[in-house]
């Protein structure tokens, strides 16, 4: 018998909350992997971290070392909408605090990441982003923002649904200390 089964749910906490929480989170350490290894490739580059950026020191590998492409951060960006879909419905207030966690990992890891990665990889002929570098132009990543309406939406309501019953709790156990 395992001690600890990564796979039961503990008591009080509906399974499809973990499912969901699960595929949120699978899609956010997938994009803190890519901030590794972008942050990794920019080290080896000399420091440069875009196309518009100097190289600072000695060059290991020429920036990129490996394009990320669109569709990789679009299909990891569908995650955090999949995840908040299905645990939404069985959140209890329990787990306000979580969605706080979730609302800003939203925001910083699926909107504003790849609008960032839609800079550092141009696409020739795209929408300009620069004035000073016509040729450049915004990459497709963008797209992996747009799910973030929905994953904002259904985490935002629900949090909102969850917060006074959640600070109710929270002064009852300061009046009741047990």
């Amino acid at each position: 018998m395992m001690p600890f089964n990564p796979l039961e749910a503990p008591p009080g906490v509906a399974r499809q909350y973990l499912i969901g929480r699960g595929i949120f989170m699978v899609g956010a350490f997938s994009m803190l992997a890519i901030v590794l290894f972008m942050f990794v490739s920019g080290l080896l580059a000399g420091g440069q971290f875009g196309p518009t950026s100097d190289v600072k020191w000695d060059v290991i590998v020429p920036w990129p070392l490996l394009t990320i492409p669109a569709w990789l951060v679009i299909a990891i960006c569908v995650l955090p909408a999949l995840g908040a879909v299905i645990l939404a419905p069985k959140a209890t207030w329990e787990q306000a605090p979580e969605f706080i966690f979730m609302l800003a990992v939203t925001v910083v890891l699926f909107v504003l990441l790849p609008l960032g990665l839609s800079r550092m990889y141009p696409d020739a002929g795209a929408a300009v982003f620069d004035d000073r570098y016509p040729e450049l132009g915004l990459a497709q990543h963008w797209i992996g923002a747009l799910p973030q309406v929905l994953t904002l939406a259904v985490l935002g309501i629900r949090f909102a649904m969850l917060v006074p019953a959640y600070n109710t709790a929270v002064r009852r156990s300061r009046e009741n200390p047990s």
